[in-house]
């Protein structure tokens, strides 16, 4: 049974990031808002762990963003925590004070770096500084914050260490995303993400998860068809059986892509 969702409510992103695929992808924009009402109050009918209004795009080039957390808040179960996986640069004060009063919200800041240089580097963005000074200002009003860094193989063990000091860090492996950023033959067999997440682009496609960047696998569509019935769709319960037989390195996509439990 489903765990947690992902919801693209926006593809456009602001970043140029060196260990993301978003650079190839032909069509950008934002989902419909009727669209995203609809599948937030499909999920509510779930005992979801997370709900998460993002995919490759950043959420706050989203200009409903803030009302779309709001109408989740008020849909899903109060036990279901909204996680929202930002690069930080667009979020503004204001914004931070508004998401203060909404409860059970957790936001993840992806910094990529300990340091301006590394940060420009890996995103294309210099404001380092100014990022880092949100993060704390987060934290000080009172909402669950954490900061989040791909290591990728240009950054030195030394910086995994100052980064370890930030807030609730955490380094995140430097991806596949199923061959698209660079090649990978899987020998593990199965993933997490086959039978506990649901991942939803813009366009209400129900691809195979966040690294399926360019909708390569369709489980369903959510304009048409509800979470139930994606769920029962032949194409995913077939990736749901290969995954517990542990044979998810046969099956395309998850034969080059380099998340896994085992």
């Amino acid at each position: 049974m489903i765990k947690h969702v992902q919801v693209e409510t926006t593809s456009v992103c602001n970043a140029h990031c060196v260990f993301c695929p978003h650079e190839r992808l032909v069509h950008v924009g934002h989902m419909e808002q009727t669209l995203y009402e609809k599948i937030v109050r499909d999920a509510a009918q779930y005992d979801l762990e997370t709900f998460t209004p993002m995919l490759t795009g950043e959420p706050f080039c989203d200009p409903q963003i803030l009302p779309r957390l709001r109408l989740a808040r008020e849909v899903l179960k109060p036990e279901t925590t909204i996680r929202l996986f930002t690069n930080g640069s667009l979020m503004s004060y204001q914004d931070i004070e508004e998401m203060a009063t909404i409860d059970n919200l957790s936001i993840i800041v992806s910094l990529n770096g300990a340091c301006t240089e590394t940060r420009q580097r890996m995103m294309g963005l210099d404001d380092f500084e100014e990022v880092r000074a949100k993060v704390y200002y987060l934290k000080d009003k009172g909402i669950r914050v954490e900061t989040s860094m791909v290591w990728h193989p240009t950054i030195p063990i030394e910086e995994c260490q100052v980064f370890a000091k930030f807030p609730n860090p955490h380094l995140i492996q430097f991806q596949s995303f199923a061959g698209h950023t660079y090649s990978y033959r899987r020998n593990r067999g199965t993933c997490r993400r086959i039978g506990s997440y649901l991942t939803i682009q813009r366009d209400g496609t129900v691809c195979l998860c966040c690294f399926d960047a360019f909708d390569d696998v369709e489980f369903g569509d959510l304009k048409t068809q509800t979470i139930a019935e994606v769920l029962e769709s032949g194409e995913r319960q077939m990736y749901v059986k290969a995954n517990e037989q542990g044979k998810l390195n046969e099956l395309h996509l998850c034969s080059e892509c380099t998340e896994g439990d085992s």
